[in-house]
């Protein structure tokens, strides 16, 4: 192996150390904004200073969540955001983790990077289904259409749109580097397997 590639092997893994304490740094700083935004929800009182919570077509002040059914639908949106994150987080943490190793090229870290795909993936359509879900409790008198602020955009983006594009494009491009990535990785593969079979055959 020449210099120049042990050095980037070596700022690689570097770089995988440092990636992977961030990780659990920013897992650290979203469980404690969690609790606080969850414990506002929960003994919070009307009229004091709270979180903006946005549900696609409107937002809503933390403080302004009264009722038993806009609380559940609040927490359960917090809690499937929050699910989406921490995997996200670690399969980040894995990947890093795999790059500090000087594993590189490796099965693990396709799929690792696939699975960022599908969770960015799955974001879009939560983003979709938390808007049209928040929308029709909205109508149903779940949540006071006196305290929320509607937010801008088609139907505040119930629909799909230009809200969910970059979601889509972001999703998109992920899964693309992980066939790439696989391919590459296989090509790989074969190529030192017919170098080993020459040897053999030498």
């Amino acid at each position: 192996m020449d210099t120049e590639l042990e050095n980037q092997i070596r700022k690689v893994r570097k770089f995988g150390r440092s990636a992977r304490a961030l990780c659990i740094l920013t897992a650290v700083l979203f469980a404690l904004i969690i609790v606080s935004f969850l414990g506002n929800i929960a003994f919070g009182r009307p009229g004091t200073s709270g979180f903006t919570l946005g549900l696609g077509a409107y937002s809503i002040t933390t403080d302004h969540i009264t009722t038993p059914g806009a609380r559940a639908w609040t927490i359960t949106v917090i809690v499937s955001v929050l699910g989406l994150l921490y995997l996200g987080l670690f399969h980040l943490y894995r990947l890093f983790g795999n790059l500090a190793a000087g594993s590189i090229y490796t099965e693990d870290n396709v799929y690792r990077i696939r699975q960022l795909g599908l969770l960015a993936l799955a974001g879009v359509v939560l983003q979709m289904l938390v808007a049209m879900s928040s929308q029709l409790l909205l109508q149903a008198g779940v949540f006071d259409a006196a305290m929320i602020m509607p937010n801008s955009g088609p139907r505040g983006g119930l629909m799909f749109g230009s809200t969910q594009l970059p979601g889509l494009v972001t999703a998109g491009l992920i899964l693309l580097a992980s066939w790439i990535m696989d391919v590459g990785r296989k090509t790989a593969e074969e190529a030192e397997r017919l170098r080993s079979d020459a040897e053999l055959v030498v």
